[in-house]
């Protein structure tokens, strides 16, 4: 479930979300010049979150730098997460404002890795990638543009269906592959299902003084209610 684009026009300019985009390309590409050299994979174990060190008190800061790490040999996972930040990203950024915006993702990322440090308690592996945050805008996005249209690519076939419906197909895609699959096993489903319940609850605080600011943007009221 590829998203493509929405009909919902951005009324200003998403620098923050611009920022954590490049941020993240930054670091991939960063990576991928040391792909090969093992350079790469002390970075991963540095930067990436690793359970049992973050239960026992060591490399705690890694929680919040993981989300900016993506692995130099999987690109199809950074573009996928990048341009579901692009297309999600920019509408919650423009409601809730640029601090908030920001600190918004950041905490929705923290919380999506903590529900997967305390989920896989034991696991050794590092825990890299944007989509615990990217999980949390999504889950905003649900609460605040349910009707706004997605187009999305499913296996073999364009769709434009509601964001609800996308976000609800989105939601039973991860819990099926979390019953199929082990989060060991490559994927930290946990940090998206924590991810996304963070932004459907964190929503309400960071936007509930932006309300009135929204809806003049919007040019209708559409901002909650919708």
């Amino acid at each position: 479930m590829i998203p493509l684009k929405d009909d919902n026009p951005s009324y200003g300019l998403p620098i923050i979300n611009y920022v954590f985009i490049v941020t993240n390309l930054v670091v991939f590409f960063y990576l991928n010049a040391l792909l090969g050299s093992g350079a790469d994979r002390q970075f991963i174990k540095e930067y990436g979150a690793v359970p049992q060190q973050i239960l026992q008190g060591e490399n705690l800061l890694s929680v919040l730098t993981a989300m900016f790490v993506h692995n130099a040999a999987h690109t199809a996972h950074v573009a996928f997460n990048m341009l579901s930040l692009a297309i999600f990203g920019d509408n919650i950024e423009v409601a809730m404002g640029h601090l908030r915006y920001f600190a918004f993702y950041l905490l929705g990322g923290l919380i999506a890795g903590m529900v997967h440090v305390l989920a896989v308690a034991d696991c050794t592996n590092p825990m890299i990638g944007a989509s615990g945050a990217i999980s949390a805008v999504m889950g905003a996005y649900l609460v605040l543009y349910p009707r706004r249209t997605i187009l999305f690519f499913a296996p073999l076939v364009l769709l434009r269906l509601p964001a609800l419906i996308y976000m609800m197909l989105w939601l039973g895609w991860q819990i099926v592959y979390r019953l199929t699959y082990d989060s060991a096993g490559g994927v930290a489903w946990f940090a998206h299902l924590g991810g996304f319940a963070a932004g459907i609850v964190l929503v309400w605080p960071f936007c509930l003084s932006r309300r009135r600011r929204a809806e003049r943007l919007l040019g209708e009221r559409e901002f909650i209610r919708e």
